[in-house]
Protein backbone atom coordinates (compact mmCIF):
# COMPACT_ATOMS: atom_id res chain seq x y z
CA UNK A 1 0.00 0.00 0.00
CA UNK A 2 1.57 3.16 -0.56
CA UNK A 3 0.33 6.30 0.80
CA UNK A 4 0.01 9.82 -0.89
CA UNK A 5 -0.69 13.18 1.83
CA UNK A 6 -1.95 15.95 0.60
CA UNK A 7 -2.43 14.79 -2.68
CA UNK A 8 -5.36 17.11 -2.97
CA UNK A 9 -4.75 20.76 -1.76
CA UNK A 10 -7.12 21.77 1.68
CA UNK A 11 -8.79 24.46 -0.58
CA UNK A 12 -10.01 21.98 -2.95
CA UNK A 13 -11.21 19.28 -0.49
CA UNK A 14 -12.97 22.00 1.54
CA UNK A 15 -14.72 23.36 -2.17
CA UNK A 16 -16.02 19.50 -2.95
CA UNK A 17 -17.07 18.98 1.07
CA UNK A 18 -19.56 22.00 0.52
CA UNK A 19 -20.52 20.52 -2.97
CA UNK A 20 -21.47 17.04 -1.96
CA UNK A 21 -22.81 18.11 1.34
CA UNK A 22 -25.39 21.52 -0.03
CA UNK A 23 -25.82 20.02 -3.33
CA UNK A 24 -29.34 18.01 -4.59
CA UNK A 25 -26.73 14.80 -5.11
CA UNK A 26 -28.56 11.59 -5.82
CA UNK A 27 -26.91 8.89 -3.46
CA UNK A 28 -28.22 5.54 -3.88
CA UNK A 29 -28.29 3.35 -1.31
CA UNK A 30 -26.83 -0.01 -1.00
CA UNK A 31 -27.96 -2.91 1.27
CA UNK A 32 -24.40 -4.40 1.68
CA UNK A 33 -20.85 -2.74 0.78
CA UNK A 34 -19.33 -5.92 -0.90
CA UNK A 35 -21.47 -9.02 -1.25
CA UNK A 36 -24.74 -8.91 -2.49
CA UNK A 37 -25.59 -12.04 0.32
CA UNK A 38 -24.07 -10.30 3.40
CA UNK A 39 -26.57 -10.86 6.27
CA UNK A 40 -25.17 -7.92 8.64
CA UNK A 41 -27.45 -5.16 8.55
CA UNK A 42 -25.22 -2.33 9.47
CA UNK A 43 -22.92 -3.34 6.06
CA UNK A 44 -24.12 -1.07 4.21
CA UNK A 45 -23.33 2.36 2.50
CA UNK A 46 -24.04 5.27 -0.32
CA UNK A 47 -23.08 5.64 -3.12
CA UNK A 48 -22.65 7.85 -6.27
CA UNK A 49 -21.12 6.43 -9.57
CA UNK A 50 -18.85 9.33 -11.53
CA UNK A 51 -17.70 6.93 -14.26
CA UNK A 52 -17.95 3.50 -15.43
CA UNK A 53 -16.52 2.67 -18.71
CA UNK A 54 -18.61 6.05 -19.63
CA UNK A 55 -18.83 9.01 -17.28
CA UNK A 56 -22.28 9.15 -15.44
CA UNK A 57 -22.82 11.86 -13.54
CA UNK A 58 -22.65 15.48 -13.76
CA UNK A 59 -19.83 15.78 -11.02
CA UNK A 60 -17.58 13.64 -13.37
CA UNK A 61 -15.66 16.38 -14.48
CA UNK A 62 -14.13 17.85 -11.61
CA UNK A 63 -13.66 14.59 -9.89
CA UNK A 64 -11.82 13.10 -12.96
CA UNK A 65 -9.14 16.56 -12.70
CA UNK A 66 -8.95 15.64 -8.71
CA UNK A 67 -7.91 12.22 -9.81
CA UNK A 68 -5.63 13.28 -12.56
CA UNK A 69 -3.86 15.24 -9.98
CA UNK A 70 -3.64 12.47 -7.29
CA UNK A 71 -1.99 10.01 -10.59
CA UNK A 72 0.51 13.31 -10.69
CA UNK A 73 0.88 13.17 -6.57
CA UNK A 74 1.40 8.74 -7.10
CA UNK A 75 4.03 9.56 -9.77
CA UNK A 76 1.89 7.78 -12.11
CA UNK A 77 0.26 8.35 -15.81
CA UNK A 78 -2.97 6.84 -16.55
CA UNK A 79 -3.78 4.30 -19.15
CA UNK A 80 -7.13 2.78 -18.58
CA UNK A 81 -10.12 4.26 -16.31
CA UNK A 82 -12.34 1.63 -15.22
CA UNK A 83 -14.47 3.34 -12.14
CA UNK A 84 -14.57 6.54 -10.09
CA UNK A 85 -17.28 6.06 -7.66
CA UNK A 86 -18.30 8.33 -4.33
CA UNK A 87 -18.85 6.19 -1.40
CA UNK A 88 -20.02 7.29 2.17
CA UNK A 89 -20.39 5.64 5.11
CA UNK A 90 -22.12 7.06 7.91
CA UNK A 91 -21.78 7.18 11.50
CA UNK A 92 -22.78 3.89 13.83
CA UNK A 93 -22.40 3.82 17.92
CA UNK A 94 -20.84 0.60 17.13
CA UNK A 95 -17.56 0.46 15.06
CA UNK A 96 -18.59 -2.04 11.57
CA UNK A 97 -15.76 -3.35 10.05
CA UNK A 98 -16.71 -4.13 6.40
CA UNK A 99 -16.35 -7.65 4.39
CA UNK A 100 -12.86 -7.87 2.74
CA UNK A 101 -13.26 -7.99 -0.63
CA UNK A 102 -11.75 -6.67 -4.32
CA UNK A 103 -12.95 -4.22 -6.29
CA UNK A 104 -12.66 -5.83 -9.61
CA UNK A 105 -11.60 -9.44 -11.37
CA UNK A 106 -8.43 -8.24 -13.85
CA UNK A 107 -5.08 -6.57 -12.76
CA UNK A 108 -5.45 -3.05 -11.93
CA UNK A 109 -4.76 -0.14 -9.42
CA UNK A 110 -7.61 0.45 -6.49
CA UNK A 111 -6.88 4.05 -5.25
CA UNK A 112 -8.73 5.92 -2.37
CA UNK A 113 -9.32 9.45 -2.06
CA UNK A 114 -10.26 10.70 1.27
CA UNK A 115 -12.29 13.58 0.77
CA UNK A 116 -12.94 13.88 4.59
CA UNK A 117 -11.30 13.88 7.35
CA UNK A 118 -12.83 10.72 9.44
CA UNK A 119 -12.00 7.46 11.64
CA UNK A 120 -12.71 4.81 9.86
CA UNK A 121 -9.76 3.31 8.64
CA UNK A 122 -9.14 0.85 5.69
CA UNK A 123 -7.66 -1.89 5.90
CA UNK A 124 -5.30 -3.62 3.12
CA UNK A 125 -4.29 -7.68 3.30
CA UNK A 126 -1.87 -9.04 1.61
CA UNK A 127 -4.09 -11.83 -0.17
CA UNK A 128 -4.96 -11.32 -3.77
CA UNK A 129 -7.80 -12.89 -5.18
CA UNK A 130 -6.57 -15.61 -7.78
CA UNK A 131 -7.93 -14.72 -11.09
CA UNK A 132 -7.23 -18.59 -12.32
CA UNK A 133 -8.81 -20.23 -9.45
CA UNK A 134 -12.41 -20.34 -10.96
CA UNK A 135 -13.76 -19.15 -7.90
CA UNK A 136 -15.73 -15.92 -7.27
CA UNK A 137 -13.86 -13.23 -5.10
CA UNK A 138 -16.06 -14.41 -2.11
CA UNK A 139 -15.96 -18.43 -2.18
CA UNK A 140 -11.97 -17.65 -2.93
CA UNK A 141 -11.87 -15.67 0.29
CA UNK A 142 -13.69 -18.11 2.72
CA UNK A 143 -10.22 -20.37 1.52
CA UNK A 144 -7.84 -18.32 2.61
CA UNK A 145 -6.59 -16.99 5.59
CA UNK A 146 -6.16 -12.64 5.85
CA UNK A 147 -3.10 -11.16 7.26
CA UNK A 148 -3.21 -7.13 7.47
CA UNK A 149 -0.40 -5.54 5.26
CA UNK A 150 -1.63 -2.01 6.03
CA UNK A 151 -4.45 0.22 7.71
CA UNK A 152 -4.93 4.07 6.37
CA UNK A 153 -6.84 6.30 8.73
CA UNK A 154 -9.20 9.00 6.05
CA UNK A 155 -7.28 12.32 5.86
CA UNK A 156 -8.91 14.94 3.86
CA UNK A 157 -6.86 14.62 0.52
CA UNK A 158 -4.71 12.02 1.56
CA UNK A 159 -4.40 9.06 -1.89
CA UNK A 160 -3.60 5.78 -1.40
CA UNK A 161 -2.88 2.89 -3.78
CA UNK A 162 -2.65 -0.81 -3.41
CA UNK A 163 -2.65 -3.74 -5.97
CA UNK A 164 -6.59 -4.03 -7.02
CA UNK A 165 -6.72 -7.72 -6.08
CA UNK A 166 -5.73 -7.09 -2.76
CA UNK A 167 -8.45 -7.98 -0.25
CA UNK A 168 -9.34 -4.55 1.21
CA UNK A 169 -12.07 -3.37 3.49
CA UNK A 170 -13.27 -0.15 5.54
CA UNK A 171 -15.02 0.74 8.70
CA UNK A 172 -17.70 2.63 9.98
CA UNK A 173 -16.70 5.91 11.44
CA UNK A 174 -17.59 6.61 15.18
CA UNK A 175 -16.51 10.10 16.00
CA UNK A 176 -17.36 11.30 12.15
CA UNK A 177 -20.95 11.72 10.84
CA UNK A 178 -19.90 10.89 7.56
CA UNK A 179 -16.57 9.03 5.66
CA UNK A 180 -16.19 9.84 2.17
CA UNK A 181 -14.02 8.91 -0.23
CA UNK A 182 -13.28 8.73 -4.03
CA UNK A 183 -12.90 4.83 -4.78
CA UNK A 184 -10.54 4.65 -8.23
CA UNK A 185 -9.82 1.69 -10.71
CA UNK A 186 -7.66 2.23 -13.12
CA UNK A 187 -4.76 0.79 -15.09
CA UNK A 188 -1.46 3.39 -15.11
CA UNK A 189 0.83 3.21 -18.04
Amino acid sequence: MNVYENAIGPNVCSEINYLLKNKDIQWSHNATTSYTDSDNLYDYHFYHVLYDETPKSQLFAPFYLMFLNCLDSAGQKLDTLFRLRLSMHTALPNRVEHEPHVDGHEPHITGILYINDSDGDTVVYNEKYDMLSGKSTKDYLQKINLTEQGRASPKQGTFITFDGLQYHNGCTPLKTQTRILMNCNYKPK
